[in-house]
């Protein structure tokens, strides 16, 4: 069972969780004049209502390819999935202000309702009077949620609530259907207005969301994982491992949903992380060798292993690669080495091949995350401190440790940078583990409900 994997025995929590989408097509032409075609526009609408569901529209201009535009209404298409994986789509065209677009769930009873309440599409109300099979509401029935137009999302955030998949743009919770009874997000990418995500669903399934809307991963062997995710251009990137029944693993990845198999030197393998650079596709993780009976390092391009060189030379060791970076023609990984001479795991990273050794205080160390803006190259990991048994968040700039508090049991899981600031998603541990994310060293808590949950990676538009 790898980390990620041991986050989902999460009670459910009963949820609900709307994607609409609307496009509105520009309107022009006339009798003769050569139409202009202005500058696509997208304006997202967001909110959170008194229970906890979060609503989300967004509206794309999107340009009809005509040399003249002939006037057109506003295209729309909304969806609503329950927490069960069913859903239900209507589409159509808005005829003008005081549209309205109606739902009814074929299990429960009630409806959704969308009002168009302005010709431009700025006003827009959302009301729910959705029950379920008990005749309980699952979203409440009075006053309609107002939708405030807000920018465009900066900050993407993948994790878990609960025992569910879910997602935070701009710190408002968005859950992600499931077919089956718990899930976890796991990776996140953002390409234009479309957001990518991957997980996997009750510990074994494999699977990721476009948008909102679920996509299983096919595998070959009994179940399987899907660490991490990358978009270029058309493209979308998953990687992952397929187990088979008697537990060995093979790592893959998947193009558009296709499955390919990495070739490996050892027996059992992961892949945990990928890059995209250009043709270039870069992917890490590890691999058993039985020959020294221990896991080592490894990354591979285009489909070609290489293996990463550790300290540890003793049998059992154990080493990893979790977080892979390419910027121009170097390539960093991060991950941890077991060190045979202090019996300890020692975070580090590896440049070009070359490994590098990041210092401690504790007796363990693990690196989980990695990021290079410039010359600056930032990793995210945890201090392990055996004797007290505290786990302590950090963070290495340019091989520099900084230990920003002391917790008991948190953890720094993935960093991305923006210009000057710094943003690390992880979680806290109270009673329960919290998701939340430091902006520059500030932490802001990320909404959740009932018994916990996590924030495993992160992605700037």
């Amino acid at each position: 069972m790898t980390r990620n994997a041991q986050r989902i025995g999460i009670p459910a929590l009963l949820a609900l969780v709307f994607v609409m989408i609307f496009s509105a097509c520009p309107t022009g032409g006339g009798d003769g004049g050569e139409y202009t075609a202005p500058t696509p526009q997208t304006a997202e609408y967001r909110s959170v209502d008194a229970e906890g569901n979060s609503y989300r529209l967004t509206i794309t201009e999107t340009l009809s390819g005509a040399k003249y535009a002939a006037k057109q209404g506003d295209k729309y298409v909304l969806t609503i999935v329950f927490i069960s994986g069913e859903s239900k789509t209507s589409s159509g065209t808005v005829a003008g202000a005081g549209a309205t677009i109606t739902l009814r769930p074929s299990k429960g009873s009630g409806t959704i309702t969308v009002t168009i309440s302005g010709e431009d599409l700025t006003g827009i109300t959302i009301a729910s009077t959705v029950k379920d099979d008990a005749d309980t509401p699952l979203s409440p029935s009075s006053a309609p949620v107002d939708l405030a137009p807000v920018p465009g999302g900066d900050v993407y955030i993948a994790g878990g609530n609960g025992g569910k998949p879910c997602y935070w743009i701009d710190g408002v919770k968005l859950p992600l259907p499931i077919s089956r009874s718990v899930g976890l997000a796991t990776a996140i990418a953002v390409s234009g207005a479309d957001v990518y995500i991957a997980g996997a669903e009750d510990d074994e399934y494999p699977c990721y969301w476009i948008n909102g809307e679920q996509h299983s991963l096919p595998i070959t062997g009994s179940h399987g994982w899907a660490y991490a995710i990358a978009v270029s251009g058309s493209n979308v990137y998953i990687v992952g491992e397929d187990i088979d029944t008697g537990g060995l693993s093979q790592p893959c990845y998947w193009i558009n949903g296709v499955r390919h198999t990495l070739p490996i030197t050892g027996t059992s393998t992961s892949a945990y992380a990928i890059a995209v650079s250009g043709s270039n596709v870069y992917i890490a993780g590890d691999y058993y060798d039985s020959g020294s009976d221990s896991y080592k390092p490894c990354y591979w391009l285009n489909g070609i292993q290489h293996t990463l060189p550790i300290t540890g030379t003793s049998a059992s060791a154990y080493a990893s690669a979790y977080a892979i970076a390419v910027s121009g023609s170097d390539v960093y990984i991060a991950g941890d080495d077991y060190d045979s001479g202090s019996g300890s795991y020692k975070p580090c990273y590896w440049l070009n091949g070359v490994r590098h050794t990041l210092p401690i205080t504790g007796s363990h160390g693990i690196a989980r995350g990695i990021a290079v803006s410039g010359s600056n190259v930032y990793i995210v990991g945890q201090d392990i401190d055996t004797g007290s048994g505290s786990y302590k968040p950090c963070y290495w700039l340019n091989g520099t440790q900084t230990i920003p508090y002391t917790g008991s049991y948190d953890s720094f899981e993935a960093i991305a940078v923006s210009g000057s600031n710094v943003y690390i998603v992880g979680f806290v541990q109270d009673n329960a583990e919290e998701p939340c994310y430091w902006l520059n060293g500030t932490q802001t808590m990320l909404p959740y409900t009932g018994s916990g949950g996590v924030a495993t990676a992160i992605a700037l538009r």
